[in-house]
């Protein structure tokens, strides 16, 4: 089964926690996740790589939050562009976060 490749729908990100254990596990197909995870090795241990690009890592549960934002509105995000356009035309310029390997 080392030809095996997940479609989409089935790579999925799975946070399991309980209420007596302090650890959360977290399993992921998820790129950008998996790249955060990684760059905190103190905070999220990886556990195992599995051979179709699965990663598990445990987290401190009191090391995580979930948010949930609003939507906002069509209104607001006019806003918030058009004061982006007026930051650059003052020549506000904001740095590119540099990628870690």
């Amino acid at each position: 089964m080392s030809n095996y490749k997940p479609t989409l729908i089935e790579k999925e990100t799975i946070i399991l926690f309980n209420e007596e254990e302090n650890e959360a596990e977290i399993y992921t197909y998820n790129r950008k996740l998996i790249a955060k995870l990684k760059s905190h090795p103190t905070v999220a241990r990886m556990k195992r790589k599995d051979n179709t690009g699965a990663y598990t890592f445990t987290v401190p549960k009191q090391r995580m939050s979930i948010v949930i934002r609003n939507p906002i509105s069509e209104e607001h995000r006019k806003k918030l562009s058009e004061h982006g356009k007026r930051q650059v035309g003052k020549g506000v310029i904001y740095p590119k976060k540099e990628k870690k390997n």
